[in-house]
């Protein structure tokens, strides 16, 4: 009879902690996912930078969409990290923050009359911190 109860004690317990995994597992999901959306906006930006026929303009129609993928995983980000209370995942977060920042503030601060191989000069090196960034990131969390 006591070995029942003491069953019957830790069932509770259990079900909690498989609880608390899926909800990390599900919120780790979540981050790669928006990573993987960061990583193909990147990507895209890359492509539209590469392009003889680009112009500043859809450069900074490109960054765009690096902006709304970074808004998207910062707000799933801030909170996950900050259960999770890992020290490392979030000096990657800032890491990976600041990279995206100064990829924004060069993208911006672009003169409109620039030409696209002059965007590309500028932004070259910051575009490479946030695909590292954003590698490291995905490392931290294990993304697939």
């Amino acid at each position: 009879m006591k070995r029942f109860n003491f069953v019957i004690a830790l069932l509770p317990l259990t079900l909690m902690t498989g609880c608390i995994t899926s909800t990390i597992r599900g919120k780790q999901a979540e981050l790669c996912s928006h990573l993987a959306v960061l990583n193909t906006s990147i990507s895209v930006f890359k492509r539209v930078s590469s392009a003889s026929t680009s112009t500043v303009s859809s450069l900074k129609q490109a960054e765009e969409q690096v902006s709304v993928a970074f808004r998207d995983f910062r707000g799933t980000a801030k909170d996950s990290l900050q259960e999770a209370k890992d020290e490392e995942l979030e000096k990657d977060y800032k890491n990976l923050e600041k990279a995206y920042e100064d990829l924004d503030k060069e993208v911006k601060n672009i003169p409109d009359k620039s030409t696209i191989m002059q965007a590309i000069a500028s932004t070259s090196d910051n575009v490479a911190a946030v695909e590292s960034a954003v590698t490291q990131m995905k490392s931290g969390l294990r993304c697939p």
